[in-house]
């Protein structure tokens, strides 16, 4: 079993959701590898998942920055327009100490068998994927 970090994962449902895009989907489909590898409606639920992944992520870190205006005057004839300046600045996280701090403390593709502890009595152990 491998464990994936949080923003791999969110980097993965990204590209997942590109990739289940209805212009991309035959595309991706038809190579069956990764994600769709598996049966469609376990894509489907991949795909759902993934999405509300993103919505959580999205709301609980939203940017409360504020959209500036520009003007614009395309043609010298008519008056200038206000138009919403989405160029705005951000202050990011360096993404790859981040990325390079998180694969240095994940699961290595091998571990041993008694690594994981088996579910104990009472345990909710679910019987199909959510």
């Amino acid at each position: 079993m491998q464990s994936m970090n949080i923003q791999r994962h969110q980097l993965h449902c990204l590209n997942l959701l590109r990739q289940s895009l209805y212009y991309n989907f035959n595309y991706y489909n038809t190579q069956g590898k990764g994600a769709f590898s598996n049966e469609e409606h376990i894509v489907r639920k991949h795909v759902s998942h993934c999405l509300d992944i993103l919505r959580q992520q999205l709301m609980c870190t939203i940017d409360i920055g504020v959209l500036g205006q520009v003007w614009i005057q395309s043609n010298p004839n008519e008056m200038p327009h206000a138009f919403v300046d989405f160029n705005t600045k951000h202050i990011c996280r360096n993404f790859d100490d981040v990325r390079r701090w998180a694969e240095e403390r994940q699961m290595p593709d091998s571990v041993p068998q008694d690594f994981l502890e088996p579910p104990k009595e009472g345990d909710r152990i679910l019987h199909e994927i959510p």
